[in-house]
């Protein structure tokens, strides 16, 4: 299984340490590739698909909550999202320890989640918890 890293988190640092946790889980992160660097946020569950990548790792908490076209984006590509909620928002580039903390703590339930899904999924992060929500579902809430 493989999960594509966003432009924030494209790191080969974190990404080897992140793959030295996950290969026990059958997962892979990889980094994004640099043809996708600037592109909007909408566009990267497109090449998440092209990648064959199942979900997108971020910690864009401003457009990964809120965004119309996000939503129908991951559904269409069947893509999830899982985004990492930072304790401080006002730091772009956590260090690398707490963010590879951060996802290893919790990788056995994502990777679980991501597994036995049968559509779209946005799985938050944060310090005690996953949060696991269907992006249908976000989607049909937002546009009420």
């Amino acid at each position: 299984m493989i999960i594509l890293m966003d432009e924030n988190l494209s790191s080969p640092a974190l990404a080897t340490n992140l793959n030295t946790h996950a290969k026990q889980y059958g997962c892979v992160f990889h980094l994004l590739p640099q043809h996708a660097m600037g592109f909007d946020d909408d566009d990267l569950p497109e090449v998440c698909r092209r990648e064959g990548a199942v979900a997108l790792l971020t910690n864009n908490k401003e457009d990964f909550g809120v965004e119309v076209a996000l939503y129908r984006a991951l559904i269409k590509a069947g893509v999830s999202a899982i985004v990492l909620r930072l304790p401080n928002p006002q730091v772009e580039k956590p260090d690398l320890a707490f963010l590879t903390s951060r996802v290893v703590k919790h990788l056995r339930k994502i990777v679980r989640e991501l597994e036995n899904a049968n559509e779209s999924l946005s799985l938050t992060v944060r310090k005690d918890r996953v949060k696991v929500d269907s992006v249908q579902e976000l989607l049909r809430q937002r546009l009420m």
